[in-house]
């Protein structure tokens, strides 16, 4: 094992020097690159990522990866990192693609489970396969609209708010959900440059038995291209969550119509008024479709 990576670790979160100074990192990223052509092939602009730390290791990222380097195998045989705003593809250690480790979603980070011992065959890296560029949440993406004009609101851009709501990156999920708790509550972040009306359309889930939760959606614009802080606007539009047989059977819905006034950025807010059941319901995607009349 290789221990002069937590080292590296050590002097970014101390500040002494910034991470691709150090030159373990390149020594580090160099047996990666190496590492990788053995097993998964050549792989292009790998990099350093020290804004996502690890216990005990060293993060790497290309334009769809994130590569964990594990220093040593961690006693509690898991390794956890911060959320991504990403879906993933699949997760595996290097060398055995075929081996899928469990990944749990929790609001703030991702933890991945581990086999007791480095399989043979393997190198103690997990990959974590993403659809996009690997991306961290701590400054909320601003959305702005498509060529058509639509503001297109997915799970992995939501920026999620309380004890339990949480994005799950999983390829059969990818969605905001484990919403239990009626006062969580999911927010997108919109660049509008045109203003109109608008038709706001929904992919959302929900278990057997679990719908008829009333959830309203809320819009706020800034002044100053930060969300206003101002008191809690009332609901654009209102609606009744649809049982659709499980929570990840999405089920597309037209809600009515919202109006924005002005250009500017908006944050778009759903919030729960009441829970039914147990959970509220999983969403997908959210859309701001522009009104034809308008």
């Amino acid at each position: 094992m290789h221990h002069v990576y937590t080292h590296v670790v050590f002097l970014c979160l101390i500040g002494m020097a910034p991470f691709a100074e150090v030159p373990a990192a390149e020594d580090a990223r160099t047996e990666l690159a190496d590492w990788i052509k053995t097993t998964d092939g050549t792989v292009e602009e790998l990099a350093a990522w020290p804004g996502l730390e690890i216990d005990d290791g060293v993060a790497f990222r290309t334009k769809g990866a994130v590569y964990l380097k594990l220093a040593d195998w961690p006693a509690s045989n898991k390794v956890a990192f911060p959320r991504l705003n990403n879906p993933t593809k699949n997760v595996y250690l290097l060398g055995k693609p075929d081996a899928e480790l469990k990944l749990t979603p929790e609001p703030s980070k991702w933890i991945i489970d581990l086999p007791k011992t480095l399989p043979a065959g393997a190198r103690p890296v997990v990959v974590v396969k993403t659809i996009g560029t690997p991306h961290l949440p701590r400054v909320p993406e601003r959305i702005a609209a498509d060529d058509a004009g639509v503001l297109i609101m997915p799970a992995h851009k939501a920026v999620t708010h309380g004890e339990m709501l949480r994005y799950e990156p999983q390829p059969h999920k990818n969605t905001v959900g484990y919403w239990t708790k009626p006062a969580d509550w999911a927010q997108w972040h919109l660049e509008v440059k045109r203003a109109g009306k608008y038709t706001l359309h929904i992919l959302q889930g929900c278990g057997k038995g679990q719908g008829g939760s009333e959830v309203g959606i809320h819009l706020r614009l800034a002044t100053e291209g930060e969300p206003a802080a101002d008191p809690l606007p009332e609901p654009a539009l209102r609606f009744v969550v649809q049982d659709t047989g499980h929570f990840q059977n999405f089920v597309p819905r037209e809600l009515g119509h919202i109006e924005l006034k002005a250009p500017g950025y908006y944050t778009l807010e759903i919030r729960p008024a009441r829970l039914a059941k147990n959970a509220v319901m999983d969403v997908r995607e959210v859309r701001l479709v522009p009104d034809q009349d308008r």
